[in-house]
């Protein structure tokens, strides 16, 4: 079974577990502080990153990680273990805050190292939208108010090569960006749904602006993991995702933060529905929203979506007699997201024979009991190992 192509491992912290408030950053916002992480040590030449990934690297290692862990329980099926596996994600249990803060901050650092090695075509602006994923997420756990403006990333590299030069490498270290910032949007929406709760209007606002935030960075991050030629994919990153390397039906909507995202915008539709527009940044989430399914959609089309099946598809219909192009598949999925954000947009979906979780796409195990999608504080995991942080990802 295929591993992860890089040697470093990215730790994430356990989704169930993702902090629901600005006070659980607290601890790890002053950790980084006093370590000098800041914004502009992000956005600086290559020897400033060196440092940023060397002080990540010790706060992991000597205050923010407890345990690492093979997940296990309800929503830890085997697929979502794969996708961990193959794309080098090792789950930790700690400080969670603080370990979502560091993934975030070093998969940054991964894309830029990346970029300014193989090349990228990525505009000055995707750039930017990218650079407010990590820098936002230090401001919101810091306290800080969140910035229209800061400083601009140092450029890396453009050209023809763009990821060319190793096309499996940049779909990993996108992913692994793309993962850090999924986890993010679904703490600043679980934020933004606990504030509600309580009628904390300045935190409310600051979740769901930081929402917003992060969901362009998101968009931005599926763009940078789509940068090189649709020859490349079907030559070298798709072979990697099929049979003897993983499992039939390797899919992104099996993993877990994916699915955690998903109970979290289900258990906020009402408040959505019923959002005071005056009050709260809605319209520019929604915005932002509709740009990060965008990007995935165009993601899909770019490597054949609009007239090939998914890998998932391919695998629920081995005799080949799926009709359903993948492209058309994710603009179904897209649809569904949006009616949770836009509970009264109408759907195109509606009339679609294809709605609703058809063969090609299986349902999701959803639950919305409550405002963070009826998601347990409690330890999830077996199989734990105290091995360190950089040495790679624990025996499987």
């Amino acid at each position: 079974m295929i591993m992860s192509k890089m040697t470093e491992r990215i730790v994430l912290p356990l989704p169930e577990l993702l902090p629901r408030g600005r006070a659980e950053f607290r601890e790890a916002a002053r950790l980084m502080a006093a370590a000098g992480l800041e914004v502009d040590l992000l956005s600086g030449p290559g020897q400033d990153l060196r440092r940023a990934r060397g002080k990540i690297t010790a706060l992991y290692e000597g205050s923010l990680v407890e345990l690492l862990l093979h997940p296990a329980g309800r929503g830890w099926s085997a697929p979502a273990r794969e996708q961990d596996r193959f794309f080098g994600v090792v789950r930790a249990t700690g400080d969670a805050g603080g370990i979502l803060l560091g993934g975030v901050l070093l998969s940054y650092v991964e894309a830029v190292e990346h970029s300014r090695a193989t090349g990228c075509s990525l505009s000055e602006q995707d750039w930017r939208d990218l650079f407010r994923g990590p820098t936002e997420m230090i401001r919101f756990s810091s306290g800080r108010a969140l910035s229209a403006d800061g400083p601009t990333p140092e450029q890396p590299r453009t050209g023809t090569g763009n990821g060319e030069e190793r096309p499996g490498i940049r779909w990993e270290v996108g992913h692994r960006l793309f993962f850090s910032l999924t986890q993010s949007i679904t703490t600043a929406l679980s934020c933004f749904a606990a504030a509600t709760a309580r009628r904390d209007e300045a935190e409310s606002a600051d979740s769901l602006e930081l929402a917003t935030s992060l969901m362009t960075a998101a968009a931005a991050a599926l763009r940078f993991t789509a940068d090189f030629s649709p020859a490349h994919y079907e030559n070298d990153v798709r072979p990697s995702m099929m049979p003897p390397h993983v499992e039939p039906g390797f899919s992104g909507v099996q993993g877990r933060d994916h699915q955690v995202l998903v109970e979290v915008l289900r258990a906020l539709r009402p408040v959505f529905g019923s959002i005071d527009r005056a009050r709260y940044p809605y319209d520019s989430f929604k915005s932002a929203a509709e740009r990060l399914f965008a990007a995935h959609e165009f993601v899909c089309a770019k490597f054949g979506g609009e007239t090939k099946p998914s890998l998932l598809m391919e695998a629920h219909h081995k005799d080949g007699s799926s009709t359903s192009a993948a492209a058309a598949v994710v603009r179904q999925m897209s649809e569904r997201r949006m009616a949770l954000i836009h509970p009264h947009r109408p759907s195109r979906e509606q009339h679609s024979p294809g709605a609703r979780g058809g063969a090609d796409e299986p349902s999701e195990p959803i639950s919305a009991s409550g405002p963070d999608g009826g998601r347990s504080r409690r330890r999830v995991g077996d199989s734990e190992d105290r091995g360190g942080v950089g040495g790679g990802a624990p025996p499987t």
